[in-house]
């Protein structure tokens, strides 16, 4: 997983961004042109509370392996959460 901030707005829909000031910037030219529609007609349009931005923290993970049973190997498949590690981590 490359990106790991997104953004969010109703006319965009998610984006994904590199780094968190990419994902902020990304919002904030969301709410500049909410807010040019606005200054048309004083109204404020809908889907201006849908801006947002963020850090993946987490993801799901695929796990596989292979046991014995009854004297017949069987492949498994499972999936956990895991942490995604990089930029912004503590430790």
């Amino acid at each position: 997983m490359g990106e790991r901030y997104w953004s969010y707005d109703d006319n965009d829909g998610l984006q994904w961004h590199d780094t968190a000031e990419a994902a902020e910037s990304a919002a904030q030219e969301a709410l500049t042109l909410y807010r040019l529609e606005a200054d048309g007609d004083g109204e404020w349009p809908d889907g201006v509370d849908s801006i947002c931005w963020g850090e993946v923290r987490g993801r799901i993970v695929e796990t596989t392996g292979s046991t014995e049973e009854y004297g017949e190997e069987r492949e498994w498949v499972d999936y956990h959460l895991a942490p995604v590690e990089g930029e912004g981590d503590a430790g």
